[in-house]
């Protein structure tokens, strides 16, 4: 869940204490002192609510657009482009989360399949993939490539 949607899970969260306080409220006046702290509640729900729906699209308007694309046309694939390029990165589904093998990135799409993917680029690539799946809170576990014999 990202903070949009915490921030949209907030505000029903405050229409939900407004109600219950204007029904506990409705019960008499013993009942004052919990219909207002129902009260209490909604309004700091919503005023963290908005706050985290406002912060989250304000950082989306004046953040500069990203130099690639990434996403998920299956469960089990990433979609990279990049350049006008275009990687297909298979996911593997046995555990808890999404596994990605370091390795996996290897090829570009045609036309751009001549187009080799050394260390740097794809350790480049990972890192955009990494810093994509984070924004958006989304596990997945990344399995590294062991290290070569010299």
């Amino acid at each position: 869940m990202n903070t949009v949607q915490r921030g949209y899970l907030f505000l029903a969260a405050c229409a939900l204490f407004q109600l219950l306080g204007r029904g506990i409220a409705a019960g008499g006046p013993d009942m004052t002192p919990l219909a207002l702290l129902a009260l209490a509640i909604s309004y700091a729900a919503g005023a963290v609510g908005l706050y985290r729906v406002l912060v989250a699209l304000i950082m989306r308007w004046t953040r500069p657009p990203a130099p690639f694309t990434l996403d998920r046309p299956a469960p089990s694939l990433l979609r990279y482009r990049r350049d006008g390029r275009t990687m297909i990165i298979p996911l593997a589904l046995g555990g808890r989360v999404p596994r990605l093998h370091e390795a996996a990135i290897g090829r570009w799409e045609p036309p751009h399949d001549r187009q080799s993917v050394n260390d740097d680029d794809r350790a480049a690539i990972l890192h955009d993939i990494i810093l994509h799946l984070a924004e958006r809170e989304e596990a997945i576990e990344i399995v590294r490539a062991a290290a070569r014999a010299a």
